[in-house]
């Protein structure tokens, strides 16, 4: 167990994070293309979704696709080995970024849906009194 937490806190040492060439592992590669991959198939989902869902999650396309296709370009640049853009530091940046907007927007998709459930309530309301259509 306390080999782990070494290889944990060693992984954040400067050395570690800014190494122009980390060795390349497939055993890594594969797991970077299928987590951003995945990333890719939610936002397709999330695209072809209709109704009021898609009003609602339409800001979630965006982060999804963005993130997912950054982080699959990383992929194959570290993949590739190619100097300072493989280095684990962009890695940790793709994934800061990608928590700090997917908070950002969660905060503002609340915001929005208490505003709209609250103005569909008032709507309803006065909705009742309203003259009804004609058959």
């Amino acid at each position: 167990m306390t080999d782990f937490f070494q290889n944990l806190f060693s992984y954040f040492t400067t050395s570690m994070l800014l190494d122009p060439r980390p060795p390349a592992s497939t055993l890594l590669t594969i797991l970077y293309s299928s987590c951003f991959g995945l990333l890719v198939v939610l936002a397709c989902v999330w695209f072809f979704l209709k109704g009021e869902i898609k009003k609602t999650l339409s800001r979630l396309f965006t982060i999804l696709m963005t993130v997912g296709l950054i982080g699959l370009i990383y992929t194959f640049v570290r993949s590739e080995n190619l100097p300072y853009l493989s280095a684990r530091i962009v890695l940790d940046v793709i994934v800061v970024v990608f928590f700090v907007w997917l908070v950002v927007e969660a905060t503002i998709m609340t915001k929005t849906i208490a505003i709209t459930t609250k103005v569909k309530s008032i709507e309803s309301k006065y909705n009742k009194y309203l003259p009804k259509k004609k058959k």
